[in-house]
């Protein structure tokens, strides 16, 4: 395992599937959607009640999507707004300091 889910506690098997089917779905949709709708669909996945592992899996794809996207300030506003529940994991906390230094040197181009 890659290390930054040993800390996060284990969800249900269903919950797993549940999630797989969100991300094939979300997947498939790329070369439907427009970004904008493509960004909606992934920002309706991201429920904050969800699992913490959950909503990390659908918030780095939302990063990932402003990336392609070169929505750098909307990366950064989005990160500022969840680092406060990822707090407590380390490495989610490492990851979203690299991914907003990265959007940062990119506004900086």
């Amino acid at each position: 395992s890659d290390g930054s889910m040993d800390e996060l506690p284990k969800r249900s098997r269903i919950m797993r599937e549940v999630m797989k089917t969100m991300i094939e779905q979300i997947t498939l949709s790329r070369s439907l959607l427009t970004d904008d709708q493509m960004e909606n669909m992934i920002k309706h996945y991201l429920h904050p009640s969800l699992h913490d592992q959950d909503y990390y899996t659908f918030a780095k794809i939302l990063m990932d999507h402003y990336i392609s996207t070169d929505q750098y300030e909307d990366l950064d506003m989005f990160i500022k707004g969840i680092e406060e529940r990822f707090r407590e994991y380390p490495y989610i906390i490492m990851d979203l300091n690299q991914t907003k230094e990265y959007a940062w040197e990119m506004t900086r181009n």
